[in-house]
């Protein structure tokens, strides 16, 4: 089954924060009040699967410090190994969106690296596992996971929905004139990572929706042994030259992600084709560090709120046999990335029907 967050009754965006004049108890105040230890109040801090107190001690010592009690959710958040790899900028905002969401609802997060969650007493003590990106499949019988930012069969997940946004990235395209429009993409596992299948599949849609029959021959797929930023670069300089020398190159470029369009753009420049006079450039996923740079945009705030969603779900009410999936809304915001096609490129005076459209397909 597959949901939005409009179609939960959700907003797009997290609650706002608390107020900053908010107090919260100090380990000695809790410490006074339980007749306790500061030592047992910290333990239980830092730790609340610790086995150094008992478990009566560590629940009235958890809801005196504000957190959730034995009627409430507690929630497992598993890492990747590699986060800035795995999760890139977005995780921020994804662990931001789900700090926000908890404190509406009343859960608590446990949030830990996946060699932590590998130990069967770590998944004891929580109703349900939230994994972020490509964090390490885990699980046990009766555990509700729920993955943000990648599936995995059988598993609910929350997820961009990376066919809306390549489809509203090619129309804005095509209605300033292009028809040539790449997809590229430098990643270590070029035909098997999932959101990258979902966008080459959402670029190829979309091309097709344009009236371009087989755009297979504009993907440019490239494979990375390394570090993907290295790799990209020496083989987007590579395929830049070869679209100088190339009078049916194409006239835009979506690249799988914003990180990969800006040494995109730096590569064609490199080589005579400055962006956006010769070649329009979108990226995907709205990092915020490229601030000039044309990207499909996702709401990756709103994943927590869904992901929680989800694991109350699963725990409140007949389990539905099939994974649900949530798909996250993308926002296409244009920049000094596009543009129309080089004079002479394209014969296009039929397919530029003003800004008034861009403006509109911007706002949705």
């Amino acid at each position: 089954m597959v949901d939005t967050l409009a179609g939960l009754g959700m907003a797009r965006t997290p609650p706002p924060r608390k107020s900053s004049a908010t107090e919260f108890p100090s380990l000695r105040s809790v410490a006074r009040s339980l007749g306790v230890s500061v030592t047992s109040v910290w333990q239980v801090a830092h730790n609340p699967q610790t086995n150094k107190v008992g478990a009566e001690l560590s629940r009235r010592i958890r809801a005196g410090l504000g957190c959730c009690d034995g009627g409430d959710l507690e929630v497992g958040v598993c890492l990747p190994q590699d986060i800035a790899r795995a999760g890139g900028p977005w995780a921020a905002d994804v662990l931001l969106g789900l700090i926000l969401a908890a404190g509406t609802s009343g859960a608590m997060l446990v949030v830990a690296g996946a060699e932590h969650w590998r130990r069967p007493q770590w998944r004891r003590s929580v109703q349900g596992l939230i994994r972020l990106a490509d964090a390490t499949p885990l699980s046990r019988p009766g555990l509700p996971c729920v993955c943000i930012g990648s599936r995995q069969p059988g598993q609910d997940a929350v997820v961009p929905d990376h066919v809306e946004g390549m489809a509203k990235a090619v129309a804005a395209l095509h209605a300033l004139g292009h028809r040539r429009i790449a997809f590229v993409a430098c990643h270590d596992d070029p035909h098997g990572a999932p959101a990258l299948v979902e966008r080459l599949a959402g670029w190829r849609s979309a091309m097709r929706a344009i009236g371009v029959a087989n755009p297979d021959p504009l993907a440019c797929l490239i494979p990375a042994s390394g570090p993907t930023a290295q790799r990209a670069g020496g083989a987007f300089r590579v395929l830049a030259r070869r679209w100088r020398g190339d009078a049916a190159r194409p006239t835009a470029a979506i690249a799988f992600n914003d990180l990969q369009a800006s040494t995109l753009r730096s590569a064609c420049a490199a080589e005579g084709l400055p962006c956006p006079q010769a070649i329009s450039l979108i990226g995907f996923d709205g990092w915020k560090q490229f601030a000039d740079l044309s990207s499909v945009c996702i709401d990756y705030l709103a994943a927590g709120q869904g992901a929680l969603e989800l694991l109350r779900r699963r725990l409140s009410g007949p389990v539905s046999p099939t994974e649900q999936i949530i798909r996250l809304p993308c926002r296409l915001v244009l920049k000094g990335s596009v543009g129309p096609p080089p004079p002479g490129s394209e014969e296009s005076p039929n397919r530029i029907p003003g800004h008034a459209l861009l403006a509109t397909m911007c706002k949705r």
